[in-house]
Parts: structure tokens; C-alpha cells; sequence
């Protein structure tokens, strides 16, 4: 595998686990962290879309 396609891989097993472990703070800062380190960027329609309160074992938002 190629050292971007490990990297891509790593990224999302951190983010599941996360997701799993009802870590939605945890899992947004990661997938920033991931867009900023390359790049990319997200509209604001697209960021409020993310459904926080649909999450199981979610005790707060983390987006407002």
C-alpha cells in the first residue's frame, strides 16, 4: 500500500473508533484535523448537515 492510502486507512479507523465509543467531539476533531492537514475544505450547508443528535451515547453537541 502506498504511504497516503495508510494514512487514509489510519485516519478512518481513529474516526470509527471514535464514532463507536460515542466520541462525536473526538471524531470531528479528527476529521478536521485530517482536512486541514490537506487542504480540503467543507461548506457551511455541509457541516450543518451532520446529524450530532442522531448519534447513540452522544451526551452533547459538539457543532452549534
Amino acid at each position: 500500500m502506498k504511504p497516503s492510502t495508510n494514512s487514509r486507512m489510519f485516519i478512518s479507523t481513529e474516526i470509527n473508533r471514535c464514532m463507536f465509543e460515542g466520541d462525536v467531539d473526538g471524531a470531528l476533531q479528527l476529521i478536521g484535523s485530517y482536512m486541514r492537514d490537506n487542504g480540503l475544505k467543507a461548506s457551511i450547508e455541509t457541516v450543518a448537515a451532520i446529524p450530532i443528535n442522531s448519534v447513540p451515547n452522544s451526551g452533547r453537541r459538539s457543532v452549534q
